[in-house]
């Protein structure tokens, strides 16, 4: 119902496009084409998969819908569900919903009538710099954060998930509205400086304009190409290690 009255208030303002986050659930009669995080619905033989997911609805537009792919391990998500179903009872719950959760494999982004196209980045996505660039490559020409911080509790930790969000900024070129339930809700821009910050925990309204960026950065395009040349140079140095100790070895023998 609540749905409906969105949908209608937006109806007569085609202009505006509202983006958010919700739980969604997927019900699977009689356990038909179930998926392995699919748990069953007490009293009955259905399943059901739910997902942490974000919306888009503008005008008269069918809804777009993003299912998180990237699960928070032990809270959203058990590894290798096909193998460990039963330690979903065991899951921690602190995201509104224990056990594992359903995703979809590709990033995808909201694109509006205006052609503008937003990444619906949730959470935990935001740590991960190459990851968020497949929303980029999507058309995503900004980037919405949804975000609930909530089990940080006042520390550090909801601080530092934060300036994440101004590395992704930065590594996209894109501009960033941030919406954090009890963390930090802000703008940020493409150089990573944070706008209108909110404070922990604090109830309020912010309002900016954020730039649509077409480009595409050179980590975009390539990914994070200095952590593989790390690898590479490491794995190189420590086979090199190794060829001079046992040379050290071989000469020592010899002297001896």
């Amino acid at each position: 119902m609540q749905s409906r009255r969105i949908a209608q208030w937006l109806q007569q303002r085609p202009q505006l496009q509202l983006v958010a986050g919700l739980t969604l659930l997927e019900y699977y009669t009689e356990g038909k084409g179930k998926t392995a995080t699919a748990r069953p619905l007490r009293g009955s033989n259905h399943f059901y998969d739910a997902f942490n997911a974000a919306v888009q609805m503008q005008g008269t537009q069918q809804p777009q819908f993003y299912y998180k792919s990237k699960l928070v391990p032990g809270v959203e998500r058990m590894p290798y569900p096909f193998l460990f179903k039963f330690l979903d009872n065991f899951a921690i719950d602190l995201g509104g919903i224990a056990g594992s959760l359903g995703t979809q494999t590709e990033r995808t982004a909201f694109i509006g009538k205006d052609g503008i196209g937003v990444a619906p980045v949730i959470c935990y996505e935001s740590i991960y710099g190459e990851y968020c660039t497949e929303y980029i490559k999507k058309g995503a020409n900004a980037i919405f954060i949804i975000t609930n911080d909530g089990w940080w509790g006042n520390t550090p930790g909801h601080r530092q998930h934060l300036h994440y969000a101004s590395l992704r900024a930065i590594e996209t070129r894109r501009d960033i509205a941030r919406s954090a339930n009890t963390g930090i809700s802000c703008f940020i821009d493409q150089r990573g400086i944070i706008r209108q910050a909110t404070n922990y925990d604090e109830e309020k309204v912010i309002k900016d304009t954020l730039y649509a960026n077409e480009a595409l950065t050179f980590y975009v395009r390539f990914g994070d190409y200095i952590y593989k040349i790390a690898c590479g140079v490491g794995v190189v140095l420590i086979l090199l290690l190794i060829m001079i100790k046992k040379s050290n070895r071989r000469n020592l023998s010899r002297t001896v």
